[in-house]
């Protein structure tokens, strides 16, 4: 995200890790396949694995660069990086989207039957219009705080729970192991949506941005295997009668200082959801800011607000329209392309890139920016 300044690698980090504890928390693979108990735990452990393999071409791009994937691929070729865009767009508004319809599935079926969708939705866009106005820097300064509170409620919750784990819940997979393991690792590893996130704000990363993504891959993966094992040994196969498994180990805790401790969940979906949906929405506005003429792209942000809110109040209105959303994300199209093909084909042609289209197209437009 050219357009901002430079921000620690650290906010970075813990930011997106905030931004994917949303999809940690909201997606469960027993809900849509019909695994094991055992092998969503073991899916989450080799979802790492998985992660780390799709990763390692990015890795080694931004070893060798620190310019963003839409720059190169218009450096290889301005045709090229333009459907880049169109692609690295649809999926990032994809991502706001389905952010958005998850939310509202949530707290319209677990916290407020009555409510209105549409509030919800309203509510929660106009809070991350504003928090995207405030740009990168504050986004990051505010994920960071936000990881901390989202810490401590975890613990909160790990601790409280400690009598209630039982390991006997663990049994092993006996139908299909490796394809039961695999499906539900897959499924985790399609929905880190949010390195594109990662690959657009290299160039705004104080420090080495390969090791910036290491660091977020090796911290969400503890936390999803935390969450994976805390969900199949305290609910064991009850999971998979439950909509929102963490949200009922949260539920089912009896503290004498906190009574309720869903309301704790509750607040991580609400910052989570809200962070996730800013950051997602920031990086549509620099996609549209970086390509459209200033006079038209410095609406950009409204234009984006209104699409996802659109969008997401049309795919809520269902459960078989949004699952069309969910599916699209989580059978890993976005994650395929974007995030594991692109870099390759940026890595295998690094040399043959030149500076000039780039730069060319970045000049044109700080000269149609009025002073």
């Amino acid at each position: 995200m050219v357009q901002y300044g430079k921000v620690s690698s650290m906010q970075i980090v813990l930011t997106l890790v905030v931004c994917k504890l949303f999809a940690v928390i909201t997606y469960t693979p027993v809900y849509t396949e019909k695994a094991e108990i055992t092998a969503v735990f073991l899916g989450g452990v080799v979802s790492t694995l998985i992660l780390l393999a799709a990763a390692t071409p990015v890795i080694l791009l931004f070893r060798k660069t620190q310019d963003d994937i839409l720059t190169l691929s218009y450096r290889l070729n301005p045709g090229f990086g333009f459907i880049v865009f169109i692609l690295l767009l649809i999926g990032v508004l994809a991502a706001a989207v389905d952010t958005m319809v998850d939310f509202q599935f949530f707290m319209v079926n677990a916290v407020f039957p009555d409510a209105s969708r549409f509030i919800i939705l309203i509510t929660l866009m106009i809070a991350a219009f504003y928090a995207s106005l405030m740009g990168l820097e504050g986004i990051a300064r505010t994920g960071t705080i936000l990881f901390l509170i989202v810490l401590i409620a975890l613990v909160t919750i790990a601790f409280t729970l400690h009598n209630r784990i039982n390991l006997l819940n663990l049994k092993p997979v006996l139908y299909e192991p490796v394809k039961s393991i695999l499906s539900v690792a897959w499924q985790d590893t399609a929905r880190n949506m949010e390195l594109l996130i990662f690959m657009m704000v290299v160039p705004n990363i104080k420090g080495k941005a390969a090791k910036s993504l290491l660091g977020y891959i090796l911290l969400i993966s503890v936390l999803l295997c935390t969450i994976s094992f805390l969900v199949a040994t305290v609910l064991g196969e009850f999971t998979f009668r439950q909509i929102f498994p963490f949200y009922m180990i949260a539920s089912v805790v009896d503290s004498k200082i906190i009574r309720r401790f869903d309301a704790i969940h509750m607040t991580l979906w609400v910052i989570t959801a809200f962070l996730r949906t800013s950051l997602f929405l920031l990086t549509a506005t620099s996609l549209l800011k970086r390509v459209l003429p200033y006079h038209i792209g410095k609406w950009s942000c409204l234009f984006s607000s209104v699409v996802i809110l659109v969008a997401a109040g049309f795919l809520s209105g269902g459960l078989q329209s949004s699952n069309l959303l969910y599916d699209f994300i989580g059978k890993g199209y976005p994650f395929v392309i974007l995030i594991v093909l692109l870099p390759i084909i940026l890595l295998l042609n690094l040399k043959r890139i030149s500076p000039s289209a780039s730069k060319n197209r970045e000049q044109q437009r700080k000269e149609e920016k009025p002073e």
